[in-house]
């Protein structure tokens, strides 16, 4: 790489400290490891789109697992849940009045948001195709994503121990896998990453 006069005289006087170009570059790449990639996709499928499905369509789905449950009577009210994405809170919580239906909207909005920021963080490929001009996202904002992740599970892990009356099993059941599974990362985070 070519440096300007000015750059080099900089550098010599230790106004600036030359990038350590000893460690090939591979070594430090920020390309995600196999078990990372499928770990972000199950998430961003499992977590963040059908969670952004089953929450902004909860009404609707109440009303049709009720319908279902009227002429299927020997179906479990827990086994319909599943079948109809009845994952939030029990019962009807999620549409009984007009400020808890906002308050879903405003949830499932935060969803798709984790969800594209999540998938535009961790996939260069899918990101850059979008923006053919962008480079690799670095190491460090990919770090910073897992423990906002980890961050925001232990948020909820609070909710739910706050709120254990009011959300649902599935949701708590879910949310304790997803949190397992992240903490393999969390405790180790070159497990990230493909090159260490």
């Amino acid at each position: 790489m070519l440096q300007s006069g000015h750059a080099k005289n900089d550098i010599e006087n230790g106004h600036y400290t030359q990038l350590d170009t000893s460690v090939p570059a591979s070594d430090n790449s920020s390309e995600l490891s196999s078990i990372y990639k499928y770990y972000v996709a199950y998430e961003c499928i499992l977590v963040n789109l059908v969670g952004f499905f089953t929450l902004f369509f909860q009404c609707e789905l109440q009303g049709a697992e009720k319908n279902f449950l009227a002429k299927h009577p020997s179906f479990r009210e827990d086994e319909a849940d599943i079948l109809f994405g009845h994952f939030w809170l029990r019962n009807d919580l999620n549409c009984k009045t007009p400020e808890a239906h906002c308050l879903t909207y405003m949830v499932t909005g935060w969803l798709m948001i984790a969800g594209i920021l999540q998938v535009f963080i961790n996939f260069d490929g899918i990101r850059q195709y979008f923006f053919p001009s962008d480079i690799m996202a670095p190491r460090g904002i990919k770090v910073v994503c897992l423990y906002s992740f980890f961050a925001c599970d232990w948020y909820w892990v609070v909710l739910m121990l706050f709120y254990r009356d009011v959300i649902g099993y599935q949701q708590i059941v879910g949310s304790a896998f997803d949190i397992f599974l992240r903490l393999f990362f969390v405790f180790d985070k070159r497990r990230m990453f493909k090159n260490n």
